[in-house]
């Protein structure tokens, strides 16, 4: 239900429609109001406050400002300008033409009216558009950026992932070592051990042979030989009949060692791919086992010199890897390659021989 109020010359009127009006349900409504008057004009003010004239191009305009009243109905309002008919009976024939010409300006200049609001609506219509594409841009640019954000935090996690795997495992391998040293030192203290029980033992078989099968007189003369024929037979029994913990613990020795070396060589392997404008043994002794590190020197970091050894299995691995990595060339594969030496000489030939001082151009 609707109520469209209206205002001319300090009077209001209403009237109550029971369905939605047309705009020329609207203009007969008014003019049956004021059926002898000329009604110039019907204006409503818009939702921005600007006041319009009522036409069929603005009609859709106007129902929208429609407000909510009591009883679910809603309320229009309009002002109008309406002229009154002439009394005076010398001009009644005049009328029609005075009407008719007046009619005709009235329509021009709603025509005019109608045009410059339905330009003004387009406009508005453009430049609502224009926002709608402004704040989609906008949005885009946004979403990109969260988008760009997300990506960093993803590889900055990665890249915290990775360094805590290689800490763990430098820390499993130290603490391998720690544990293979434990395990050399209990397996060399129970061997010593078992020697010794063994000496003991071939003694003991030694006396009591001499006790009973020679005199008292000879006894003496022939107790070194005894004790050296059963110290090598009970040699001989322990290293054919060895302790099953033994066996178990020098089996697990081997692979726990089989198994750090491949690590060893795998860490080398990748060292390599990422160090081989100029790789030198030392400072990949730096990098897998900076505890070994004893000075850091300009020319490269002085290491233990047990390093240097013959039978240093870093070394060796280290010669094999190298010979056999195709990114270096024949003159950098002979000045990356270590030879052995002594533990006097390596402590002091250590920085002299880094052979980042003496690869060639």
């Amino acid at each position: 239900m609707l109520v469209l109020k209206i205002s001319y010359n300090g009077e209001i009127h209403r009237i109550q429609f029971d369905q939605s009006p047309d705009h020329a349900c609207i203009q007969q409504a008014v003019q049956d109001l004021w059926p002898s008057s000329i009604i110039h004009w019907i204006k409503y003010f818009d939702e921005e406050g600007d006041r319009c004239t009522l036409v069929e191009a603005t009609f859709t305009d106007f129902r929208q400002t429609a407000q909510e009243i009591s009883g679910g109905r809603q309320l229009l309002k309009v002002e109008i300008d309406c002229s009154l008919p002439l009394q005076d009976s010398d001009y009644v024939e005049a009328m029609p033409v005075a009407v008719g010409v007046y009619s005709l300006d009235q329509r021009k200049m709603a025509e005019e009216k109608a045009k410059k609001e339905e330009m003004r609506l387009q406009q508005e219509g453009e430049e609502r558009e224009e926002e709608e594409r402004r704040r989609r841009k906008e949005e885009d640019a946004m979403r990109e950026i969260d988008e760009e954000a997300k990506r960093v935090l993803e590889q900055n996690a990665r890249l915290k992932e990775e360094q805590a795997r290689k800490l763990e495992e430098e820390r499993l391998f130290n603490e391998w070592e720690i544990v293979e040293n434990d395990r050399n030192a209990d397996a060399i203290a129970m061997q010593m051990r078992s020697q010794c029980r063994c000496d003991r033992n071939a003694d003991a078989i030694a006396r009591s042979q001499c006790r009973c099968e020679h005199p008292k007189k000879t006894c003496a003369g022939n107790t070194g030989i005894a004790q050296q024929s059963s110290a090598k037979e009970a040699a001989v029994v322990v290293e054919t009949e060895e302790d099953p913990t033994m066996a178990e613990i020098r089996a697990e020795m081997s692979r726990i060692k089989a198994a750090c070396e491949a690590e060893l060589e795998r860490h080398l392997d990748e060292w390599l791919q990422s160090n081989h404008a100029r790789p030198t043994y030392e400072d990949w002794i730096a990098d897998v086992h900076p505890e070994n590190v004893k000075q850091r020197a300009t020319s490269g970091p002085i290491i233990d010199p047990r390093m240097y050894l013959e039978h240093s299995f870093h070394r060796i691995l280290w010669n094999t890897c190298t010979t056999r990595f195709d990114q270096l060339t024949g003159a950098q594969k002979h000045w990356c390659r270590v030879d052995p030496r002594e533990p006097m000489s390596a402590a002091i030939l250590c920085e002299s021989s880094n052979p980042v001082a003496q690869q060639p151009n």
